[in-house]
């Protein structure tokens, strides 16, 4: 028995090398955790060569079977559950069972178990996985149908080593999802407040005539003293499932503004692109009594749209009404080039960094007459963004583009502000 415990323990630390492999690894684990250790479980069940290999969790004095790989179709399915004191996990766990089990017929609590009949397991191999403040999640378990005397403590000692990084899967599942939870409530405790989240407006002007043609809603997000950039605080909306809340307190507050500003006057309105393929976020536009014909859905950048059909088709009805859209950020990614090509925007918005210096930059005039004659191929309207300075205005202008923005008309505001302040000197 004592030569047995350290051929044990000689291959766990041999094997060791494998945990730390995973855990320099497992710092950018996300929410398909569950597919790396459906991985470790594919790799066990065709090491020992079982028909099934499983991860179970105790919840409620039940044994739910979490994640499993199987040879063909067996009894179980993930999600199932079962009386934890009537599965061989339990007894694995309270030492009534070895950890091991060459032959089910060889053990009185195995023949006497309905599961063993139930599920056809004829050997067993399991351990215990348990979390570093000592609780027991749940267990690593493999089985097949017929006996096998081949198992042996070099096949015990792999399957330690597999439990033990599930467990630092799980830990670290665990505590990205309370990091997900808390970030969720602070995103909603700050949407929900009219104090910390606001919008200032950013005008765009005709560089013909000077003349405000629309406003850009930007927000301005505070988090007690600290300022988020809108950025990234939508970027986060996203990954907690609030980007639609979000934009709805975005819309919300371009509606109130529209009190104070011309009725010919658009509104741009900054939507992340996981919107435009939500049906309720679609509808609740539609059902607004918000004036279409002023909405300009401005598209970010920051992802691809999975689906560009289903998207235009779900817009279609909007953009009949008036509605039009708008791509942010032209030149600055692939992703907003996708989006002008397959969307057919009404407005494409350049980039700042088309805009910065531009008139000592070839290179960029030449860059921006192209898109200009692209534009007028395609019907869409260019805007110039980040316009700082009188020589990037004369340029922008030389040029032929007939709508800018930037801080060199002003910068954000509120609606208020802009009451009587309706055109610029753009000479």
């Amino acid at each position: 028995m004592d030569s047995e415990t350290d051929s044990t323990n000689s291959n766990a630390v041999n094997l060791d090398f494998l945990k730390g492999f995973f855990d320099l690894s497992l710092n950018s684990l996300d929410d398909d955790w569950t597919d790396l250790v459906q991985k470790l479980l594919n790799s066990l069940r065709l090491h020992l060569n079982m028909e099934v290999a499983f991860l179970s969790e105790f919840v409620n004095g039940k044994r739910r079977f979490k994640i499993i790989s199987q040879a063909n179709h067996s009894n179980i399915q993930v999600g199932d559950e079962d009386s934890l004191e009537d599965s061989y996990c339990f007894h694995i766990v309270q030492n009534h069972l070895p950890q091991l089990i060459k032959s089910t017929t060889q053990h009185k609590i195995t023949r006497e178990l309905e599961v063993t009949e139930t599920l056809n397991i004829g050997s067993y191999i399991g351990v215990p996985v348990v979390l570093t403040d000592g609780k027991t999640y749940g267990t690593l378990c493999a089985f097949k149908g017929v006996s096998d005397s081949r198992l042996n403590q070099k096949d015990l000692a792999y399957v330690k080593v597999l439990a033990d990084i599930s467990a630092t899967i799980i830990e670290i599942q665990k505590s990205h999802a309370s990091q997900d939870s808390q970030l969720k409530s602070e995103l909603k405790k700050i949407i929900d407040s009219n104090d910390d989240f606001t919008v200032k407006l950013h005008p765009i002007v005709d560089l013909n005539t000077g003349q405000v043609s629309g406003y850009e809603a930007l927000s301005r997000i505070k988090s007690g003293s600290e300022e988020w950039p809108p950025d990234k605080f939508f970027e986060s909306a996203v990954y907690v499932g609030l980007s639609e809340q979000a934009t709805q307190k975005v819309l919300l507050a371009a509606k109130n503004a529209l009190s104070v500003i011309p009725r010919d006057t658009n509104f741009y309105i900054n939507i992340t692109p996981d919107l435009l393929a939500k049906e309720s976020f679609v509808a609740s536009i539609q059902n607004s009594d918000f004036p279409l014909n002023q909405l300009v859905l401005e598209i970010t950048e920051h992802s691809l749209i999975d689906d560009y059909h289903a998207v235009s088709q779900l817009l279609s009805p909007l953009r009949e009404k008036g509605m039009r859209v708008a791509v942010d950020d032209a030149g600055a990614g692939y992703s907003s080039l996708r989006h002008v090509i397959a969307l057919s925007p009404d407005i494409v918005k350049l980039d700042m960094t088309l805009t910065q210096n531009i008139y000592r930059n070839q290179t960029k005039q030449s860059l921006i007459k192209a898109l200009k004659s692209f534009a007028k191929d395609r019907n869409f309207e260019l805007v110039a963004e980040g316009i700082e300075t009188p020589q990037e205005l004369k340029t922008l202008q030389n040029i032929g583009i007939n709508y800018g923005q930037g801080y060199l008309f002003d910068k954000p505001q509120y609606a208020d502000y802009f009451i009587g302040k309706q055109k610029y000197d753009i000479k």
